[in-house]
């Protein structure tokens, strides 16, 4: 790859799903609940040592009338922070935090099972980004 200019980062959106089982109701489009959940999915990234720039948990459809809920998590962070999210999401502990964090938000997640469905998709191109001052913790 080219240099990267002084301030400048290195970055890569990747993609992967989240199916959300709902045990109670069904999902119910609320953009603060999915504001929510969006949070909880990046602090459990975060707690797995991933650098996040950015995450957006998109609707990608719903099966089952509404209790079974598709998530589509776009993630972009530093190009060589790729491998890092890749191992805490294969890692049984990211379902985990994903799963009590958002139990502990009540409401329609407070009795949801999450399953993860397929691999981190990280098949989309670099980009350079400016470069945050301090590093970032949490998405945005």
């Amino acid at each position: 790859p080219p240099p990267v200019a002084p301030g400048g980062v290195t970055l890569r959106t990747v993609v992967f799903l989240v199916d959300e089982i709902y045990h109670t109701g069904a999902h119910t489009p609320s953009s603060q609940d999915e504001a929510d959940l969006e949070a909880v999915v990046a602090q459990a990234l975060v707690s797995g040592g991933v650098e996040l720039y950015s995450l957006d948990m998109i609707d990608a459809g719903s099966a089952s009338g509404g209790m079974l809920q598709h998530w589509r998590v776009d993630v972009t962070l530093p190009d060589d922070n790729v491998g890092a999210l890749r191992a805490h999401h294969a890692d049984a502990s990211f379902l985990a935090f994903v799963e009590g964090g958002a139990a502990s938000l009540g409401g329609t997640h407070s009795h949801s099972l999450y399953s993860l469905v397929g691999d981190v998709d990280a098949t989309q191109s670099t980009f350079v980004g400016l470069a945050p001052s301090p590093p970032p913790t949490g998405a945005t």
